[in-house]
C-alpha cells in the first residue's frame, strides 16, 4: 500500500505543471515510476494507467520496446496468474490482461501458474477460451467440477534422455497434492512418453489420481484438461479423461472428443523442458469439494 501511495504522489507530480529547467528531472522521476510499475498487481496497473495517458502508452508498447525490465535470463519469471496475485501487465497488453483475467474468474480456476515469456501467457489464455467455449457436459449431479492452473515440474535430465534415447519409457513429473474436505487429500502427476522410438512425437497423459490419505469411502475422482504444449509454438494438447480414487471398480470412460489420439501429442524437436503449464479438470463427489 505505501509503495502504491508513493507511486500516485509520483503520477501527480508528473502531470503538474514544471519549468522547463525542471525537466530532467522529470524525465527521472517518470523512469522511476515507470520502473516501479512492475510490481504493481496488474488492476493496479490498469488504475495508473487510466490517470497517466503517458504511462498508458508505456504499458502497451512495453512487450515491443523490452523496456525496464528484460534481461538475457531467459526463464526468468515476468508474470503471474492466481486467485490472489495477478501480474500480467509485463507479458500481455492491458486489454488483453482483462480478458485473461475474466475468463479465469468465469470459469473460477484455481491454482496458479506463472509466465515467462508473452507467448506463455497468450497460449493459455487460448487454453482458458477453449475452456469457456466447450459445450461438453463435464459432470454429473452429485459431483463438482474444480479448474486447476497447474505448472507441471519435471526432471530436465530425464527428458533429454527420453528424447535422446529409443526408449518407450514414461518420465514422470512432480507430484501435485490436492487438499479436499475432511483432511482428504490425493495426488496427481503428468506422463510424458515417446509414441515410437523413431519419433519426435511425444505424448501426454494425465495418471489417475492416487489418494494419500486412507478412506473407507468410495470415492471417484475424474481428471481431463489442457495443456500448454512446451516449446516455441505453444500449441494447446488435450489430456484425455482418466479414472482415480479408492473403493470404486473404474470403467474407462472417455468422451467421443477425448478419443483422437492426435489430440494429446505434440512433435519436440528441442534439447528439452523442465515445465508444462495446463489447466486441469477434476472432477469429485460434491461432498469432498476441494478446499
Amino acid at each position: 500500500m505505501e509503495h502504491f501511495k508513493a507511486i500516485r504522489v509520483m503520477l501527480r507530480s508528473l502531470t503538474a505543471p514544471v519549468p522547463v529547467q525542471d525537466s530532467e528531472k522529470r524525465s527521472v522521476a517518470k523512469s522511476g515510476l515507470e520502473q516501479s510499475s512492475r510490481f504493481c498487481p496488474t488492476l493496479e496497473a490498469c488504475f495508473l494507467a487510466g490517470t497517466c495517458r503517458d504511462l498508458y502508452e508505456f504499458f502497451e508498447n512495453a512487450l515491443v520496446d523490452c523496456l525496464y525490465w528484460l534481461d538475457d535470463q531467459p526463464h526468468k519469471v515476468m508474470g503471474r496468474y492466481s486467485p490472489g496475485v495477478v501480474c500480467l501487465h509485463l507479458v500481455t497488453s492491458l486489454h488483453n490482461a482483462s480478458k485473461f483475467i475474466a475468463l479465469a474468474r468465469q470459469l473460477r480456476v484455481r491454482g496458479g501458474v506463472d509466465f515467462v515469456s508473452s507467448d506463455e501467457c497468450a497460449s493459455f489464455a487460448r487454453v482458458l477460451h477453449l475452456e469457456a467455449h466447450d459445450k461438453t457436459k463435464l459432470h454429473s449431479s452429485g459431483t463438482t467440477l474444480t479448474r486447476l492452473a497447474i505448472p507441471w515440474s519435471f526432471d530436465p535430465s530425464a527428458i533429454r534422455a527420453l528424447l535422446e534415447t529409443p526408449s518407450l519409457g514414461q518420465v514422470l513429473s512432480e507430484g501435485v497434492c490436492i487438499p479436499c474436505k475432511y483432511g482428504i487429500s490425493f495426488t496427481m502427476r503428468l506422463a510424458v512418453s515417446r509414441v515410437s522410438a523413431d519419433s519426435p512425437e511425444l505424448a501426454f497423459e494425465l495418471l489417475p489420481a492416487v489418494m494419500t490419505t486412507e478412506c473407507l469411502s468410495p470415492i471417484k475422482i475424474s481428471l481431463s484438461g489442457l495443456m500448454v504444449a512446451p516449446g516455441k509454438n505453444g500449441g494447446i494438447v488435450r489430456l484425455r479423461q482418466v479414472q482415480g480414487g479408492t473403493n470404486i471398480n473404474f470403467a474407462i470412460m472417455e468422451s467421443e472428443e477425448m478419443h483422437d489420439e492426435d489430440d494429446s501429442t505434440v512433435c519436440f524437436r528441442q534439447p528439452g523442458f523442465s515445465r508444462v503449464l495446463s489447466l486441469v479438470r477434476v472432477i469429485l463427489p460434491q461432498w469432498l469439494e476441494h478446499d
